[in-house]
């Protein structure tokens, strides 16, 4: 039985390679042939890569036995009935984030998508979005704007008039036009300054909202976007972004899906993200971190036509994100929201495939417990070695109960010295967000932020969320993206 031939070609940078070769099985094998690149004018040479499949099974009856070529669809695996308790909780995580949180759209559409009825919550939330938008729709990023698009489209509202209780009909904002003027700062930026004027993650939000309400998107935008991607521009803080990828990856989706152009550049990018999203796999079967893999789990399901079934068998991903959910993980409303989507097997591009009943549930939602013991110890160090900045190295050891948060181990060590562990911070959606330690303040401007390590790793969830464990030694990094 003869091997599969070429089944794609793709652009890579040559430094890409590397990681697709070393996963065993299957391998994907690449060859190189010189390439003027896909920028208009043939602008920046890259490596064309032929990708052929060759991992075979040794012991088949007639010799090796191929897997099947890129191109045929992988199964959206769903949670078993026998583990639907820990959708459940998750839908009660998000659910129970409508009565104490300010109104967020990921939350809505996580619910929506759930295929639930139409709960007390949910229309809370539509509330809370559609006033906040009418108030402060201008003021919204780019990426948030593009959510609540998503958001609003799930609960089959018109972005484009949006009208609330409280509201006159001639006064209703077009979420929709002001989205499309977000994305066109986005990319007047990325074409003076060689980056957005946020972040790629919220420019691929905005598209994926554009994109869903199949409103105009220019070519060169597309194409401005796509190049990004073949230029490896989605990482943060000098590492690949498995969110952001992802994100890119439903959007480059949802743009073929739409027939925009340039097709070709799209195709490619998308399937260039499908592939380094698919060596973020790791043994366990997350993608990426644990809090990562909600959003690259949708990109999987709607790119599957990338990555064949056999390649990437979702069961073990889907096994072990129940086991964590079960062990008390996505607590917080926005990582719930992003995981809650995959386990019901939909992604954001199902959106406009939800069906609003008119039915209001009115069960009450019952209180997750939370888990605490012992006593344990944790080191804590705060440095700055920033290029041109002035050099900081502070370090302290706390002995705090076991389940402590890592903000509660910030503001220990503020408590007891304040000169060098005093720290600023502001409300999210995923919680707080550090905004300075020891009077170091994170800018916009200066593109730097507080990254915080365990070891050499970051921490997967927010300071609020993680608990360190006994000896574990906690870095705030001041550092760049």
């Amino acid at each position: 039985m003869e091997g599969p031939s070429l089944t794609d070609l793709i652009a890579f940078p040559k430094s890409e390679d590397g990681c697709f070769s070393s996963n065993l099985p299957p391998v994907f094998a690449f060859s190189e042939s010189p390439s003027t690149g896909l920028e208009p004018g043939g602008q920046g040479a890259v490596a064309e890569l032929q990708i052929h499949i060759v991992a075979a099974v040794p012991d088949g009856p007639h010799g090796p036995v191929w897997l099947k070529p890129l191109g045929q669809e992988a199964t959206r695996k769903v949670t078993p009935e026998y583990q639907r308790t820990e959708v459940e909780r998750l839908v009660q995580v998000l659910q129970n984030s409508a009565n104490y949180q300010d109104p967020n759209p990921s939350v809505l559409i996580a619910l929506r998508l759930a295929g639930n009825p139409f709960s007390l919550a949910e229309r809370k939330l539509l509330e809370g979005l559609k006033e906040n938008a009418v108030r402060n729709g201008a003021s919204l990023s780019s990426g948030k704007l593009g959510l609540y698009v998503l958001a609003l489209i799930a609960s089959c509202e018109d972005p484009t008039r949006l009208l609330t209780s409280a509201q006159g009909t001639d006064t209703a904002p077009d979420l929709v036009t002001l989205l499309s003027n977000k994305l066109g700062q986005e990319m007047k930026n990325i074409e003076v300054k060689g980056h957005p004027l946020t972040t790629y993650y919220q420019v691929a939000l905005a598209l994926l909202g554009l994109c869903q309400q199949r409103s105009y998107i220019s070519k060169s935008d597309v194409n401005t976007f796509t190049q990004a991607a073949m230029h490896d521009r989605f990482s943060f803080g000098h590492q690949f972004s498995v969110d952001t990828a992802a994100v890119a990856a439903l959007a480059l989706r949802c743009l073929q899906q739409g027939s925009y152009k340039p097709a070709e550049s799209i195709r490619i990018a998308s399937i260039k993200l499908s592939l380094q999203l698919f060596c973020a796999k790791t043994a366990p079967g997350t993608i990426g971190n644990l809090y990562s893999t909600g959003l690259a789990m949708q990109a999987f399901f709607a790119n599957d036509k990338h990555i064949p079934s056999v390649v990437w068998d979702c069961r073990k991903t889907l096994q072990e994100v129940l086991a964590q959910v079960k062990q008390g993980a996505f607590q917080n409303p926005e990582s719930a929201s992003q995981i809650l989507p995959p386990l019901v097997g939909k992604t954001y591009l199902d959106v406009d495939q939800v069906t609003c009943p008119k039915d209001v549930n009115n069960r009450p939602v019952p209180v997750l417990p939370a888990a605490d013991s012992g006593e344990i110890t944790v080191d804590y160090s705060v440095t700055d070695t920033l290029p041109g900045s002035q050099y900081f190295n502070r370090s302290i050891t706390l002995k705090v109960p076991g389940g402590t948060t890592l903000l509660q181990v910030m503001r220990r060590a503020q408590e007891k010295q304040p000169e060098y562990f005093k720290f600023t911070e502001i409300i999210t959606s995923w919680g707080p967000f550090i905004t300075s330690i020891a009077d170091i303040e994170a800018t916009d401007t200066a593109r730097t932020y507080w990254q915080f390590l365990n070891g050499p790793l970051p921490i997967p969830v927010g300071v609020a969320e993680y608990q360190p464990s006994d000896g574990e030694h906690i870095v705030a990094k001041f550092t760049t993206y």
